[in-house]
């Protein structure tokens, strides 16, 4: 059989990091081809520790896609969870990339009459015969997981939530879902398995609470990142210095910097300050929860920000903006204005001195904060 003779619907890779995305696409696909009595179906596990264990699971599948439907007209199957299709050890081994190019090489020649083909895998690398030849063959569909990059992300991850708040059949109102979703970030699979802990901690309540995530759900090393500055937002200096320590201690181990810290501190007080005006020109009310916020934030005619999305309170997450309301309280105007140029000060001598960087951002941060690190509750 050549290869043009191959139908592109008869063979289906779906890959990536979103791997609740990547099983529900799968599942569709495959449902939809079985929805038919007369389709056959067969699923193997593709999840291998090592290399004979991958050669087995290669092995199964091949004689499935060999074996002709016993009762029906059609057969579908499907490799599910395959993790050797990568860069790793297992997929490195001679003779795991041996059998995938021959694997390859069946699907170039062997008609696949009446039986559809679906591959599942968090990683694969496309450099290699297999993937190439799967994308010229078949169809390939990515679905990657979230960046924080992406200004969207968490209106995905909220989306996602619901979908799966609805399979649990529960619900989630907007302050407890944002607290959710800034917890665990931008990890589809964390925040499918945090959810069903907290179905399983809510028993029969049909209702997840916000004091449900915060006892359930702790915050993953992305989350940790935005407590420095929540911690300046509310004004309480000992988790402040805490969540410095916490921050240095990862300096040596990841990409953070200590400008990196600080740059995080200065968006918080520049929100701040843009919450600060605009309560102050009644477009926010610090009263009302992330959905209230949602519905005010879309009222403010679009040319009153700037494009520029530090900039532009329209650009935030609502329960960003939610939180940041009930920390503009904390300061006065006049307080934020001195803390940025607290905070640029820092800046230049970090960037300038030999002063030891812990010391600079202690002293800087206190300042901020104030000595007693008090709330001063002032009115909007």
């Amino acid at each position: 059989m050549s290869e043009a003779s191959v139908t592109k619907q008869s063979i289906f890779l779906v890959h990536g990091e979103d791997e609740f995305g990547v099983k529900t696409r799968a599942k569709q696909i495959f449902e939809g081809w079985t929805s038919d009595p007369g389709t056959e179906r067969e699923v193997f596990d593709g999840t291998a520790s090592n290399a004979s264990e991958a050669l087995k699971a290669i092995a199964n599948f091949v004689a499935a896609l060999q074996t002709f439907p016993f009762f029906g007209s059609s057969k579908a199957v499907w490799l599910q969870d395959c993790n050797f299709l990568a860069d790793d050890r297992t997929a490195s081994s001679s003779a795991v990339t041996a059998a995938l190019v021959d694997l390859a090489n069946f699907f170039k020649s062997t008609p696949l009459s009446g039986v559809r083909v679906l591959i599942t895998a968090a990683k694969v690398d496309k450099r290699k015969t297999f993937y190439k030849t799967l994308e010229k063959l078949g169809t390939v569909e990515t679905l990657a997981g979230w960046s924080i990059d992406d200004r969207d992300w968490a209106s995905k991850a909220e989306q996602r939530t619901r979908q799966k708040l609805q399979e649990l059949g529960k619900s989630m109102q907007g302050e407890a879902l944002g607290e959710l979703v800034f917890r665990v970030g931008t990890n589809p699979r964390t925040l499918v398995q945090e959810l069903e802990k907290l179905a399983i901690y809510s028993g029969e309540k049909p209702e997840i609470t916000r004091d449900a995530v915060v006892t359930m759900v702790s915050r993953n090393k992305q989350a940790r990142s935005f407590a420095l500055a929540e911690a300046v937002g509310n004004r309480e200096s000992g988790p402040m210095l805490r969540c410095l320590d916490e921050e240095f201690s990862e300096i040596d181990f990841t990409a953070k910097s200590e400008i990196g810290i600080l740059y995080a501190v200065i968006s918080k007080i520049r929100l701040l300050l843009l919450l600060s005006e605009a309560v102050r020109l009644r477009w926010l009310s610090p009263s009302g929860g992330t959905d209230q916020v949602k519905v005010q934030l879309g009222k403010i005619p679009a040319d009153r920000f700037p494009r520029d999305k530090k900039f532009n309170l329209a650009a935030q997450h609502p329960f960003v903006v939610f939180q940041g309301l009930k920390q503009v309280r904390n300061f006065t105007q006049n307080e934020l204005i001195q803390a940025m140029e607290t905070l640029q000060k820092a800046n230049l001598e970090l960037i300038s001195s030999n002063t030891d960087k812990l010391m600079v951002l202690q002293r800087a941060l206190l300042s901020v904060v104030g000595a007693g690190a008090a709330k001063i509750s002032v009115k909007a």
